[in-house]
């Protein structure tokens, strides 16, 4: 089938769809209308649906469709600030929920999630810490360990893998008994990378 240029599109009919040029590996790079499923190079789908899609012209790799944004493009999936809340800890309490620091939001597709959790924290004694996770899961090496700082002020980054739904990024934290901790401030910013 002969696509034509990006200069001079063919008219959609029922049930089919406009094709502006075509990518290296065939595909249309840019189709508007009543749309095949198509599979990138990168194993990244995109359905059966009316509506939009973009491919790379060079490489046929999905950059958006009417579900969302594919690839290769950062976009802000949310973001959270507690605001001064002050929240005090007093020991012993672990993965402990803090007020405010916790966002949920879609993810349209398998891909890439960039989320940055910071935090302004003291403690008074030898042994607590502020984690950052996604859906309920904290890792040791995602926490900023207070340990008798006076006002730490430190920001985590974390990488995930998602798969499409709805997901939830939150803060926690750990004291340790006869010791306390108090949570100045956390904000929460979530960025999709794309596959």
């Amino acid at each position: 089938m002969a696509y034509p240029s990006l200069n001079n599109p063919t008219a959609a009919g029922p049930n089919s769809s406009t094709v502006y040029g075509v990518a290296a590996n065939g595909a249309p790079v840019l189709q508007i209308g009543a749309l095949s499923a198509y599979t990138d190079p990168n194993g990244v789908a995109s359905p059966a649906e009316t509506g939009i899609r973009l491919v790379d012209k060079t490489s046929g790799a999905l950059i958006f469709d009417t579900v969302g944004i594919a690839s290769g493009i950062m976009a802000s999936l949310g973001v959270v600030n507690t605001g001064y809340i002050n929240q005090l800890f007093t020991g012993p309490v672990t993965d402990a929920a803090i007020t405010g620091a916790s966002i949920t939001f879609p993810v349209p597709r398998q891909l890439h999630v960039l989320t940055f959790y910071r935090v302004v924290a003291d403690s008074s004694g030898n042994f607590a810490y502020v984690q950052g996770g996604m859906d309920g899961a904290y890792d040791s090496n995602d926490a900023v360990v207070l340990n008798g700082l006076s006002y730490a002020n430190a920001t985590l980054m974390r990488l995930d893998y998602l798969s499409a739904g709805s997901h939830t990024a939150s803060m926690v934290a750990s004291v340790d008994s006869g010791q306390t901790a108090t949570v100045v401030l956390c904000q929460i910013k979530v960025f999709q990378l794309g596959n």
